[in-house]
């Protein structure tokens, strides 16, 4: 398992690494043979951070930092942070609450062997 200290600073490093890829993104020059390949590694990329923000939501809600920016709740500020209704933010935080009690369930999730998505 990563370090706390590591976790937290690699999504900065993560999203400037991805931003440079994605703005030197040229479809149009990629080689026909590999753009299912190059798609199907940003599947991935959006399936693990799918993952991460799922098994972090109840952190968040645990922060109370929603409250401190005027939400009523965690899922309104998220919802608001995403774009998403709120009722999937709140069907979100509420899996994420559950992933706590169902060590196996966490683990396929950190894998991205489930889909976030999904409520559990």
């Amino acid at each position: 398992m990563t370090e706390p200290a590591e976790v937290s600073s690699c999504p900065s490093g993560l999203r400037a690494m991805l931003s440079d890829r994605v703005d030197g993104l040229v479809p149009e020059l990629v080689p026909l043979a590999e753009a299912t390949t190059l798609w199907n590694q940003f599947v991935e990329v959006e399936r693990l951070a799918g993952s991460a923000k799922l098994l972090l939501a109840r952190r968040v809600s645990d922060s109370r930092q929603w409250s401190h920016a005027g939400f009523p709740n965690p899922a309104e500020w998220m919802a608001a942070q995403t774009g998403s209704s709120v009722g999937r933010a709140r069907a979100d935080l509420g899996t994420s609450e559950r992933l706590a009690l169902l060590p196996d369930v966490e683990d396929a999730v950190r894998a991205a062997d489930c889909q976030p998505s999904r409520p559990i």
